[in-house]
Order: C-alpha cells, then structure tokens, then sequence
C-alpha cells in the first residue's frame, strides 16, 4: 500500500473508531513465513500478519503470525466461507 494512502485510511479507521486486526501480503517466491525485512517493517506488534504464498500464481499456503520485538509466533486460524 502507498504511504501516503495507508496514512489516509488509518486516519479514516481513527474516526470511525476502527481497529486494524491484521496485515495482508503475498510472497510470490518464496513460503508464507516472515521475511527478514517483513520482521524489520512489523510496526503493528498488536496486529495478525497473514501472508499467502503463491507458487504458479496459485496459492500455496496460508500463514498468520504475531510479530512482537522481532520475535515471530505462528498463529492457528482457519478460513470459514
């Protein structure tokens, strides 16, 4: 996301009295686990991070996890239509 637009959109979620639960991304070549500069960007300590890995443009697997002081903790979850 754009800097400037996520600045916009958390300030939108701030009036609304919204909370932000979890950061989505993709890791298109590589496993759904955080990176090191994924760790190193972990800013939200109180927020998910859920990253889908694609292989073929498919998705692969799905991972959520807490980032917390650099440390990473996999969280269990499951997707329910």
């Amino acid at each position: 996301m754009d800097p400037g637009e996520q600045l916009h959109v958390q300030k939108q979620m701030r009036e609304r009295k919204e909370e932000m639960v979890a950061i989505f991304h993709s890791h298109p070549y590589s496993p759904a686990y955080p990176s090191a500069k994924d760790v190193q960007l972990a800013f939200y300590e109180d927020a998910f991070y859920v990253i889908v890995g694609l292989s073929e443009s498919k998705v692969n697997e799905i991972m959520a996890f807490t980032i917390t002081e650099g440390n990473v903790r996999e969280i269990d979850f499951r997707v329910v239509d």
